[in-house]
């Protein structure tokens, strides 16, 4: 089993072991709009070269504060503003965002026209994407402003171009 180390910012900067990172969001920021904290952690993904191939693929998010909102997250626009606000100064999750856990599914339904899918009793289903070209846009504006600097980083074309294919491969 993978050893949990819970780390702020500082311990996020100064550690050296693979691991899942779990990017923590309030209600309350996202109400207030503030995104400075989480800015600050994301910031450290990409501060050097090592954390940017320690922590490819590791990214999860948790939302707090909504568990007796009935919407789902992509439903609550001050959620759906507030990561749009995240990505206008962080372009990089295609990169860090883990695979295979629904983290790339969810960053989506944030950024794209969304449907949420309820079963006979109202229950949340999962959701759906409208408009395929609207992922693929959304997609190519990430790359279009994170491969250059990941690229200054010193990530190769392979490393970039083997990212955009698992992404590419889990939503669509």
């Amino acid at each position: 089993m993978p050893k949990i180390i819970m780390l702020d910012a500082e311990g996020l900067q100064y550690n050296t072991e693979p691991g899942l990172v779990l990017l923590t969001i309030s209600r309350s920021d996202i109400e207030s709009q503030v995104t400075g904290s989480i800015l600050e952690r994301l910031l450290i993904l990409i501060d050097t070269t090592e954390n940017i191939t320690l922590y490819k693929e590791s990214l999860m998010f948790q939302v707090e504060g909504y568990d007796d909102d009935p919407r789902e997250l992509c439903e609550v626009p001050e959620v759906r503003a507030f990561f749009g606000k995240i990505t206008q100064e962080w372009p990089f999750f295609v990169w860090f965002i883990a695979r295979g856990l629904g983290g790339l599914a969810f960053y989506f339904s944030l950024h794209c026209r969304t449907t949420v899918l309820r079963d006979r009793d109202g229950a949340s289903a999962g959701y759906r994407i409208e408009d395929p070209d609207e992922i693929m846009d959304h997609l190519r504006s990430l790359i279009r402003r994170s491969n250059p600097v990941l690229a200054k980083m010193r990530v190769s074309n392979g490393e970039l171009t083997s990212s955009i294919k698992s992404a590419l491969s889990e939503i669509t």
